[in-house]
């Protein structure tokens, strides 16, 4: 458990803080979504879903693989939607040394009300194609009482390529997220993994542009992304260091909003590197 996530949790102490775990379970080879746990029971003492903490691994990693999942929870009971997040990140290294370097988990916070007893939906959605089944894991974070903390919505797009074997700098468009509930921005998110073997040493840096019409006052915002180091031989591997979270305090002027993405790409990569963007908000106030 990393530092941040124990500072994250220690201010809901004194609302009857405590956690429960879904999973593991294998996520499959292909990209469709699989579930988690379809009938997951809400314990009874819960009064609200402070957030969960995402964990994943992968049985026999493949030479050059790397592991992204797009979680969910849902179901008729589940209020709280859409409620997506990210699991970690895992790079394979290459060659003789195959093998899965995983970055920190992280604390989603969602402050969704529930009732124990209720039964969720919970599944994930892996990026790409495995050789191998992936693991997933949640810890789920309750407390008995209400925090009166703000609901948090998560939406994420699917993959999209970068640029390979042809310049040096790339544009790509990412997948537009379109939301029918906001109220006010939370953060944004992205990260790029590796899809195959890098050929050589490389290295690759990036930013992001999200923009949309109905934020107030800011209408688009840039960041860069945690850049990836790629080296080969024996030990090859092509490090990912994590996920890019950045706190955003637009709001918007309606309730249904498209949030466009573009992302630059500013060195030549041998296989194409892959994109995968979010934002998380606030719903309208009631």
């Amino acid at each position: 458990m990393t530092n941040q996530i124990l500072k994250a949790l220690e201010v809901y102490r004194g609302k009857g803080l405590f956690y429960d775990v879904v999973g593991p379970a294998a996520t499959g080879v292909g990209v469709a979504r699989v579930a988690i746990d379809a009938e997951y029971i809400v314990p009874s003492a819960a009064a609200e879903l402070v957030g969960v903490i995402p964990t994943i691994t992968a049985e026999a990693p493949a030479p050059e693989e790397s592991i992204l999942c797009i979680g969910d929870i849902g179901g008729a009971d589940f209020k709280a939607t859409p409620s997506e997040f990210l699991f970690p990140m895992a790079a394979g290294k290459l060659g003789a040394l195959d093998q899965l370097e995983t970055t920190p988990m992280e604390f989603w916070p969602m402050h969704a009300p529930l009732k124990g007893g209720e039964v969720l939906d919970i599944g994930g959605e892996m990026c790409d194609a495995l050789a191998a089944n992936g693991e997933v894991g949640l810890t789920m974070v309750y407390t008995e009482k209400r925090t009166g903390k703000r609901q948090i919505f998560g939406k994420f797009s699917r993959e999209v390529a970068g640029g390979a074997g042809g310049g040096a700098n790339y544009a790509v468009a990412g997948d537009n997220l379109t939301i029918s509930n906001g109220g006010q921005m939370y953060e944004l998110i992205a990260t790029v993994g590796c899809a195959g073997a890098p050929t050589t040493v490389e290295e690759l840096m990036s930013y992001v542009q999200m923009k949309c019409s109905v934020w107030d006052p800011i209408k688009s915002t840039r960041f860069f992304l945690e850049p990836i180091h790629a080296m080969v031989g024996a030990t090859g591997v092509a490090t990912v260091k994590g996920l890019t979270r950045m706190p955003f305090d637009a709001r918007f002027t309606k309730e249904q909003a498209t949030i466009e993405t573009v992302f630059t790409q500013y060195d030549d990569f041998t296989v194409a590197p892959m994109f995968v963007h979010g934002i998380r908000y606030y719903g309208p106030r009631s």
